[in-house]
């Protein structure tokens, strides 16, 4: 039988299911003491036990497949509380860009990316959806730029062909994909890329407004969407609901095509530093509209690369790797979840990360 004799330094991040604690930890085993230092997540009492077992089983098998999960010592509880022992590991990106150390550490915005894409290759491979990605639940190592997910609480698995629907009501609003938040309950793994592209927006754009998406209600999120990327098509509803959701939203849609700009489109022509001005004039609007713009963000990639340098604030990265990026965001932000890229094609074709600053280890 093993006891365990915590002594916490500091509080390292509180949430809706715990505290999350920098602890010095003795377990006592067979006579012999192994002290460790980790993170420890304190769970609430009030939390079910069958959550608490799930995220545990989930954070058990996503990090034996991903070296980008953070890793779980162990869990053990006392009777009333139960706590995960994990490794300690870098700070959280939210932090990072909340006081703006990205850049004056010159953190190496590809390698954050490459690290998360993988994690999500990983974990998508065994069946594993996060569904609550977003800057808090990201480690960075300030020093190498690698990162871990943590935070598996609001995960689950799921099957590309199930029929079995999941709660639409999931994760953080600003960082939720449009299909959950039109009410559909038969996403899949796509929704950890949408949440993907809006970090990714933070990250090439730290004087820009974060997060992109400032909704501060289900409805007010709903119409500041359909702001950013205009109404989407029929086809991209029918790809993202069915049932009652879908007549409800394509009635709205037939509302809102007058006013169908895509801004979007507008807000990176100014993170690209005013480069490729056509993308401005983009009447196209809706989702679909990804297509068209990524071709005017790959003409402005053309006529940048040649003046070299690199931009200011950004990170190392010269224009052409930064439009590389924003061309990655495009195919992440989409409202169609079949034409949204996922992790293993983004990081096997993006030129974004074909550059030397990146490790693909």
């Amino acid at each position: 039988m093993s006891t365990h004799h915590l002594k916490a330094t500091n509080l390292l991040a509180s949430g809706a299911f715990g505290l999350v604690w920098k602890m010095h930890v003795t377990s006592q085993s067979g006579g012999k003491e192994y002290p460790l230092h980790c993170a420890v997540k304190e769970v609430k009492t009030n939390i079910s036990a069958t959550t608490t077992t799930r995220e545990i089983e989930l954070l058990a098998s996503a990090s034996s497949v991903s070296d980008h999960v953070i890793q779980l010592h162990s869990h053990f509880g006392n009777g009333q509380q139960l706590f995960y022992c994990m490794e300690c590991f870098g700070s959280s990106l939210a932090d990072i860009l909340e006081t703006r150390t990205m850049r004056d550490a010159s953190l190496n915005v590809p390698q954050i990316t490459f690290g998360l894409l993988s994690a999500l290759r990983d974990i998508h491979a065994i069946g594993i959806v996060h569904r609550d990605l977003k800057p808090a639940n990201i480690l960075v190592d300030l020093t190498t730029s690698k990162i871990k997910l943590i935070d598996f609480g609001s995960a689950t698995y799921y099957q590309r062909q199930s029929t079995v629907g999941f709660a639409p009501v999931v994760g953080t609003l600003e960082y939720r994909a449009p299909e959950m938040l039109f009410g559909s309950t038969q996403y899949n793994e796509k929704i950890d890329l949408w949440s993907t592209g809006m970090i990714l927006w933070e990250l090439l754009s730290p004087n820009a407004q974060r997060p992109l998406i400032p909704a501060t209600n289900e409805f007010d999120s709903f119409l500041r969407l359909l702001f950013l990327l205009g109404a989407p098509t029929e086809s991209e509803v029918c790809e993202m609901v069915d049932g009652p959701s879908r007549t409800m939203l394509l009635e709205l849609v037939e509302s809102l095509k007058a006013n169908n700009r895509n801004e979007l489109t507008r807000r990176m022509v100014h993170v690209n530093g005013g480069g490729g001005g056509s993308g401005e004039d983009d009447e196209d609007g809706g989702g679909g509209s990804s297509s068209s713009s990524s071709s005017s963000s790959s003409s402005s990639s053309s006529s940048s690369s040649s003046s070299g340098g690199n931009i200011g604030g950004m990170n190392g990265m010269n224009r052409l790797q930064h439009q590389h990026g924003v061309e990655l965001m495009r195919q992440l932000i989409v409202y169609s979840p079949l034409e949204r890229i996922g992790a293993e094609e983004a990081l096997v074709t993006s030129p974004f990360f074909n550059a030397t600053n990146v490790s693909k280890e």
